[in-house]
């Protein structure tokens, strides 16, 4: 038979076994948790991406075949007439319509802004790489020439077989993100962002993000800069960090939960980021940590009951076993 000493160690031991056990499930429940949440936050993401990326390619369709019409190649009387009954029949959206020529000049714009024939836009960002690539180019969040906070999306013109510059949309980008990343927000549990080829933050509900760069907001998350290389890539992902910046007006450090999908711009990617707290893990985690948190202190309650009856068993032992020496001295 095990001494008492033995009986006691082997107890503690079992206890530490079953706190291991239930820590273990607990964990496993717990990582599984957050898988299935990321999965079904990645859906939301892919949706949204594909929403947002299924407007640009339609805008830029309608631009391609403005593109070869011969009028517009031209840029004679008709080919304005054809653009600005586009713009009037177009999505409300479209905040203006342009056409540049190949060396960056504006050549054509409806509505029409005084001064802006002739400017000589080349010097954005977005016109220099259209001009440089002659590729399908989304921009930034930008202010325009004609005084606008706009997404220029550019396609380029050929005449014969030289490139002859491009024709251009001015598109308020406000209305569809709204539709596509706002209605994913739930407050002070999720929040979807639209982050541009260059890592900047063009879409939030959180009005200081907007205009960021996302590696600046994260500088102290090690992991920021892997996300954001494979955001400008095209790749989905997840990953999870301590955060603490305010959004709905909170600005509690949590665990945040990232997931994001690819945007197809022009010639790069944008990417959709959801951002998700703790809180959405599903309600079902909560329930198996109160019962296992119940289990723990029944098994507790259990050993500790056990330990006491064997220490009264043994004390009684010991008394017994005087009183019978002293019956016998």
């Amino acid at each position: 038979m095990l001494s008492y000493k033995n009986q006691i160690i082997f107890l503690i031991l079992s206890i530490l076994i079953c706190i291991a056990l239930i820590l273990s499930i607990f964990i496993q429940v717990r990582k599984s948790a957050v898988q299935e949440m990321n999965e079904r936050q990645m859906i939301y993401a892919r949706l949204a991406a594909k929403g947002i990326e299924s407007v640009l390619d339609h805008h830029i369709a309608i631009l391609q075949v403005l593109a070869r019409n011969n009028h517009i190649i031209l840029m004679d009387g008709e080919g304005k007439a054809l653009l600005r009954t586009g713009y009037k029949i177009a999505d409300p959206a479209i905040q203006g319509i342009t056409r540049i020529n190949a060396q960056g000049q504006i050549i054509y714009t409806f509505p029409s802004v005084a001064g802006a024939i002739g400017t000589n836009i080349s010097g954005q960002d977005h016109v220099r790489e259209v001009l440089r690539t002659q590729k399908p180019v989304v921009s930034d969040v930008f202010e325009t020439v004609q005084g606008f906070k706009s997404v220029a999306i550019h396609v380029p013109v050929y005449r014969a077989k030289t490139f002859d510059g491009t024709i251009a949309i001015l598109v308020s980008f406000n209305d569809s993100a709204k539709d596509y990343l706002d209605n994913l927000s739930i407050p002070n549990n999720r929040y979807a962002q639209l982050i541009n080829d260059r890592g900047k933050i063009i879409h939030c509900v959180t009005p200081d993000h907007l205009g960021r760069s996302l590696l600046d907001l994260y500088q102290d998350k090690p992991n920021a800069a892997a996300m954001i290389n494979k955001m400008t890539k095209g790749k989905e992902g997840a990953l999870s960090f301590m955060d603490s910046h305010p959004t709905d007006g909170t600005n509690d450090a949590q665990r945040k939960y990232v997931v994001y999908a690819p945007v197809r711009a022009g010639n790069g990617y944008w990417s959709v980021a959801v951002i998700s707290s703790e809180r959405l893990l599903l309600p079902a985690v909560q329930n198996i940590r109160n019962q296992i948190i119940l289990l723990a202190l029944i098994l507790t309650s259990f050993f500790a009951i056990i330990i006491y009856v064997i220490a009264r068993i043994r004390n009684a032992s010991i008394e017994a076993q005087t009183r019978k020496k002293i019956e016998e001295d």
